[in-house]
């Protein structure tokens, strides 16, 4: 069996696992939901990458076949490990990006700049191989040679889209200074699924445990708000009118 398929039929048992065992607990307390979150995130990009680096993997399955006649024996015996390396890679280039939020803003750019650059790289890589393959095989077979052009045709279609992308819209969003901080920020964490609660207490500032009627609040602040803000009857909008959330008051500013 293709080595490939070994890779997803491992991680594809482990996602469903996953997936099951976390909209369980979800179902059973939403205090679970930031964890939620942060579990489907990881899910989601650790796939991501696992299909990024099987298709390099397979690119250098086919190119060392077609430049080293024992390549067979080579696969065979390391084909455990490759497998292991594989998935070890895809959930470590994953770890940093489960860990951002709106609160960490000066890493935000940073994050999304090399979400973009590591696609970039997975195109230059998988073509870089490709034309090695093309050179080894290029004296085999006519046919191969047009497939093979056809396809280094629509992987430098997609790695162009993509350098545009990098240099034409992230970078010059990151380094001009006529763009709102709010615009910047949201463009740059477009391809990031950030936490959407707070961390902080809006009262005292300090990690939050809970929210009380849509606002996060810790511990000792919660009654000071049940008490003072939530009974108050007036309140001044400090958002240029944009918060007419009476349910929740999530972010109102209370007198």
């Amino acid at each position: 069996m293709d080595s490939m398929i070994w890779i997803w039929l491992i991680y594809g048992s482990f996602s469903v696992a996953l997936s099951i065992a976390v909209f369980t607990i979800l179902t059973c307390h939403s205090k679970f939901k930031p964890l939620f979150y942060r579990l489907v995130q990881m899910d989601m990009f650790m796939a991501y990458h696992i299909q990024c680096a099987s298709l390099i993997l397979k690119c250098v399955f086919r190119y060392t076949y077609a430049k080293y006649p024992f390549a067979s024996e080579i696969w065979k015996k390391r084909f455990v490990l490759i497998i292991f390396a594989t998935i070890s890679y895809s959930i470590l280039v994953t770890i940093p990006f489960c860990f951002a939020s709106k609160t960490m803003a000066s890493r935000l750019g940073f994050y999304a700049i090399m979400m973009n650059f590591e696609t970039v790289f997975y195109f230059v890589l998988t073509m870089w191989i490709g034309y090695l393959t093309h050179l080894s095989l290029k004296s085999r077979s006519i046919h191969f040679l047009k497939s093979m052009r056809q396809l280094n045709y629509y992987l430098f279609s997609d790695i162009a889209i993509h350098l545009i992308l990098l240099f034409g819209v992230m970078i010059p969003m990151v380094i001009c200074y006529h763009w709102p901080h709010d615009t910047k920020k949201y463009i740059l964490i477009f391809v990031l699924d950030v936490r959407k609660g707070p961390s902080e207490c809006r009262i005292c500032n300090r990690p939050a445990h809970g929210h009380h009627c849509g606002v996060a609040t810790c511990k000792g602040c919660k009654t000071f708000f049940r008490r003072m803000c939530v009974s108050s009857t007036e309140v001044e909008c400090k958002l240029n009118n944009d918060c007419f959330d009476l349910t929740k008051r999530s972010e109102w500013f209370f007198i």
